[in-house]
């Protein structure tokens, strides 16, 4: 396998939010790898652009905690749903001239 280049973790970006780790492209595009992915041990960088890939220098100790992204989102859903039930409820009372509930 080629690779554009080979590239130290320390020299491409880490967003923190996706959990993402990217470095330019010289297509104008951003090479991208997960933290996921890194700590299941890839080490390749692909572009979503073109067909380049880098090989990503790194120690997994060196790397920072992988967050459970998944469990936050699942958790934020069930809260939107129990606050969708509760005005669901809240507009049937009204609809049937019952107080609502608290």
């Amino acid at each position: 396998m080629s690779f554009y280049e080979e590239v130290e973790i320390e020299d491409m970006t880490y967003l923190p939010d996706t959990q993402d780790y990217t470095y330019p492209c010289p297509c104008g595009d951003n090479f991208i790898i997960s933290l996921e992915e890194l700590y299941d041990g890839e080490d390749v960088g692909l572009c979503p652009s073109c067909t380049l890939r880098i090989k990503i220098v790194f120690e997994e100790e060196d790397l920072p905690e992988l967050e459970e992204v998944e469990e936050e989102v699942e958790e934020e859903e069930e809260e939107e749903e129990e606050e969708e039930e509760k005005l669901d409820e809240q507009i049937g009372a009204i609809a049937l001239d019952e107080p609502p509930s608290p």
